[in-house]
């Protein structure tokens, strides 16, 4: 067990430094020595102190999950609008372009499953 959460802090730490090195347009990357890119291997440093930081702390850490998915669902549906218009402009797509219809089955079926019926629903 702890070799599979050391595992996720790891992969978590070195995906964070990637992000960030690649929105500001820094050079990074793990094959390479610390010396060349010392900005990507500072901010795995960061990623894993403040990660421990905040174990350490022990703050509500299943209520953070949960505010994490939550918001997580309010904001997906907004990712759909870019990823569509795209899909629905000619110039980008030519003859594979997306039509209206396509378009409003995209945004009708966001929240189905594979058999139509919408989001979740168990039974008591």
């Amino acid at each position: 067990m702890i070799a599979c959460l050391s595992g996720a802090a790891v992969e978590t730490a070195l995906s964070g430094s990637y992000n960030i090195c690649q929105f500001f347009n820094l050079e990074w990357g793990k094959s390479q020595r610390a010396k060349a890119v010392p900005q990507y291997y500072g901010s795995v440093d960061r990623n894993v102190r403040a990660g421990a930081r905040d174990r350490r702390h022990r703050g509500a850490s299943l209520q953070l999950v949960n505010i994490s998915v939550v918001f997580g669902m309010v904001i997906m549906p907004l990712t759909y609008y870019p990823i569509l218009r795209v899909a629905a402009d000619k110039n980008i797509q030519g003859k594979h372009a997306n039509s209206l219809s396509d378009n409003v089955a995209g945004i009708g079926g966001s929240g189905s499953d594979r058999h139509g019926r919408g989001g979740r629903r168990f039974r008591s």
